[in-house]
């Protein structure tokens, strides 16, 4: 019925076009049908481009969203470079939005650099990534000290991401204090809202292990990997989080304790990975539409 609407000339629907697309997306792209997904988001951001040629002023920030999202398909589909591209335009739309109307758009422009950061990243460009990341962390930090509960999570996040940069870039050192700042932070908002963010913190502490790892620290990484997956068990039995995740940590740790000589102990979590394995498929084949063990995925906001 919108198409056709738009069809007939009646631009105001072509908003309402869009964001029924982008429902579509998200639903292909929960069925992993990311193909499929990624082939209608793009519809949704050439609705946007229609939009912004004819009122700029009102539908910019849609077209900001917009080329996030499709940034984030493209970056899930490892297509880094057109990701990169569309991550880049969002950042410099944000940027002009920002000069306008600070307050308002300040969140989505760090929103937009932390995405463009990862990006970066996954194209291989560590060093513009940890610089974009730096000023997303830098504008989170301003965030988090006028609205501490909203922004703390989100910061977390950026730390955490520019802890991985440094790595790449071969400092492990240095993300090694990156990535404990970001467990701090985890940890304060576990104690807020345990049941909500218990998912994070294990996810903070996943990465903290790998750090303690890059640094020659192997025992104290398994250490560290016990604690991520004991929280995400926990974690998931509170609110059914991604299995597919806590199924990534267990992997983990099974490789940490199979150099360590301990193989014993990796093949009981190989066991229990199985097991996890067999209870998802059995879930899925029931109710494949909700897909509630596999990992979660993070769609982005029309």
């Amino acid at each position: 019925m919108r198409r056709e609407l738009v069809e007939r000339g009646q631009i105001k629907y072509l908003v309402g076009l869009g964001s029924s697309l982008h429902n579509i997306a998200t639903y292909l792209s929960d069925m992993r049908r990311m193909a499929e997904a990624l082939k209608v988001e793009e519809e949704v951001l050439s609705t946007r481009r229609e939009l912004v040629e004819n009122d700029r002023s009102t539908y910019l920030p849609h077209l900001g969203s917009s080329l996030g999202n499709f940034a984030w398909y493209l970056e899930k589909m490892e297509k880094m470079e057109e990701a990169v591209n569309l991550a880049e335009e969002s950042v410099m739309i944000r940027r002009e939005l920002v000069e306008k109307d600070c307050e308002t758009n300040l969140p989505e422009l760090a929103s937009s650099l932390h995405s463009l950061s990862w990006c970066l990243h996954g194209a291989g460009n560590s060093e513009k990534a940890l610089q974009v990341g730096e000023e997303s962390v830098q504008v989170y930090q301003e965030l988090v000290k006028k609205d501490r509960k909203t922004y703390l999570p989100k910061l977390s996040s950026s730390l955490n991401s520019l802890s991985l940069c440094l790595t790449t870039m071969g400092r492990p050192t240095e993300a090694l204090e990156m990535g404990k700042e970001s467990i701090e932070m985890g940890r304060e908002l576990v104690e807020d809202n345990r049941k909500t963010n218990l998912w994070r913190l294990s996810g903070l502490l996943h990465n903290l292990a790998f750090h303690l790892n890059c640094v020659g620290w192997s025992e104290d990484s398994i250490k560290v990997k016990e604690v991520a997956v004991q929280m995400g068990r926990e974690a998931v039995e509170m609110s059914f989080k991604s299995f597919s995740h806590l199924v990534r940590h267990l992997e983990s740790l099974a490789r940490y304790l199979r150099k360590l000589g301990q193989d014993k102990e990796a093949k009981q979590i190989e066991e229990e990975i199985s097991e996890i394995r067999q209870k998802r498929d059995h879930i899925n084949s029931k109710s494949p539409a909700a897909n509630v063990l596999n990992e979660a995925t993070d769609v982005p906001a029309a």
